[in-house]
């Protein structure tokens, strides 16, 4: 009963996807004839029959249709204002949370999600959509320094950089040997989007790791994209994050560490890297002064 159950469900789901599929076309075709009232009718179609959280071509024809389409921007703002209500009222799950969040992307309305994610945190009602919302805002929270709200969320996005590491290298040490056209540049291509991604996020989990004391938890982390990547952008990129992070010593023990392995010439930037980050953490503190100095309003001196 199971067994055939899933049979059901696949085929299902396999026609719902081949009728989303047609429509995409069939609007495509009627904005190549400038028809854009009945491609967006279609694309809406293809849009809401999809299943939730699951990004869609769809969205991305909606928003392009929108450049010369109005109705179709106001189509999504909708739908987003619709989903918007369940993550205010706490009622979202992740899957609603996630296409509320794709939805304020393709409106270009990315400072919304944040927004939103300050007025959740604060009740208790709202506390679990908080949490899914963790995953989309993280890396502006750590790039503001708010290191205490990712307590939560901490051991998850350590988790998930060593898991896109061990990925990254079973695919290179075992690639799949798919035989299909082009499959080895795709193949090459994906791996490269896993490095880059080390490369952007491993830095700024290596700083909310300092930020919250967890100096073993960093130094591992640094050792997980040194391994795969080792290059001056990377040791730069260390101790920019050690010093923004109040970790001198360990922005010394990676400019160290720099110094011996990079050539002269390439540890310059490493070396530049550190002046601008010493400079900003100075002139931050001197803006945090002036404004502590700064008189209340009403207040007189005497």
């Amino acid at each position: 009963m199971e067994i055939s159950s899933l049979r059901e469900r696949a085929g299902a789901s396999s026609a719902g996807e081949k009728k989303r599929n047609r429509l995409e076309a069939e609007a495509q075709h009627l904005i190549e004839e400038k028809r854009y009232k009945k491609a967006l009718k279609k694309l809406l179609e293809a849009y809401d029959s999809r299943q939730p959280g699951r990004s869609d071509q769809s969205i991305y024809l909606i928003e392009e249709l929108s450049v010369v389409y109005e109705p179709a921007r106001e189509a999504l703002s909708e739908r987003r204002d619709l989903k918007e209500s369940l993550v205010l009222s706490g009622k979202a799950d992740r899957m609603v949370v996630s296409d509320w969040v794709e939805l304020n992307e393709s409106l270009n309305e990315n400072e919304r999600i944040f927004t939103v994610y300050k007025k959740v945190r604060k009740k208790k009602s709202t506390k679990k959509v908080a949490e899914s919302l963790l995953y989309h805002v993280w890396k502006k929270l750590v790039k503001r320094g708010d290191y205490t709200e990712l307590v939560p969320y901490f051991n998850r996005v350590v988790s998930e950089l060593f898991f896109t590491a061990s990925i990254y290298e079973g695919e290179q040490l075992f690639s799949s040997g798919r035989k299909k056209v082009g499959s080895k540049s795709f193949q090459a291509f994906e791996r490269q989007l896993q490095l880059d991604r080390l490369a952007e996020d491993g830095p700024l989990i290596f700083e909310l790791a300092l930020g919250l004391g967890q100096e073993p938890a960093a130094r591992a982390v640094a050792s997980r994209i040194l391994k795969l990547k080792s290059g001056s952008k990377v040791y730069a990129a260390l101790v920019k994050h050690a010093i923004k992070a109040g970790a001198d010593d360990v922005a010394k023990d990676y400019f160290k560490e720099a110094k011996r392995k990079l050539s002269k010439e390439k540890f310059t930037t490493v070396e530049k890297a550190l002046k601008k980050a010493l400079q900003k953490r100075d002139e931050q503190k001197r803006d945090l002064d002036q404004k502590k100095e700064k008189p209340k309003k009403g207040s007189r001196r005497r």
